[in-house]
């Protein structure tokens, strides 16, 4: 849950200065035009976290549903260890 503070901070680019590198000159970072707020069911967080997929060799990111891999590279595959419902609940 993002906090009051939070968004304040986003709101006066306090939080995206602290973003910014640092170098022989000051940067600002610009202000944000807006900030958005999704909202997304659990059950959607889950199927995306659950499907994912990394390719050891490419390091790739598929997903089974969303993106899924060619078929030739299908086998290969790895689901990390902290893609799973139980860490993610």
């Amino acid at each position: 849950m993002v906090s009051a503070a939070i968004l304040k901070a986003a709101a006066t680019g306090l939080y995206f200065q602290k973003q910014c590198v640092v170098s022989t000159t000051t940067m600002q970072a610009p202000l944000p035009s807006g900030i958005f707020w999704l909202q997304v069911p659990d059950s959607a967080l889950i199927e995306r976290v659950v499907g994912r997929r990394l390719d050891p060799v490419s390091g790739e990111i598929f997903h089974m549903k969303f993106k899924p891999p060619p078929k030739e590279i299908e086998s290969r595959l790895i689901q990390r260890s902290d893609d799973t419902e139980e860490k993610v609940n």
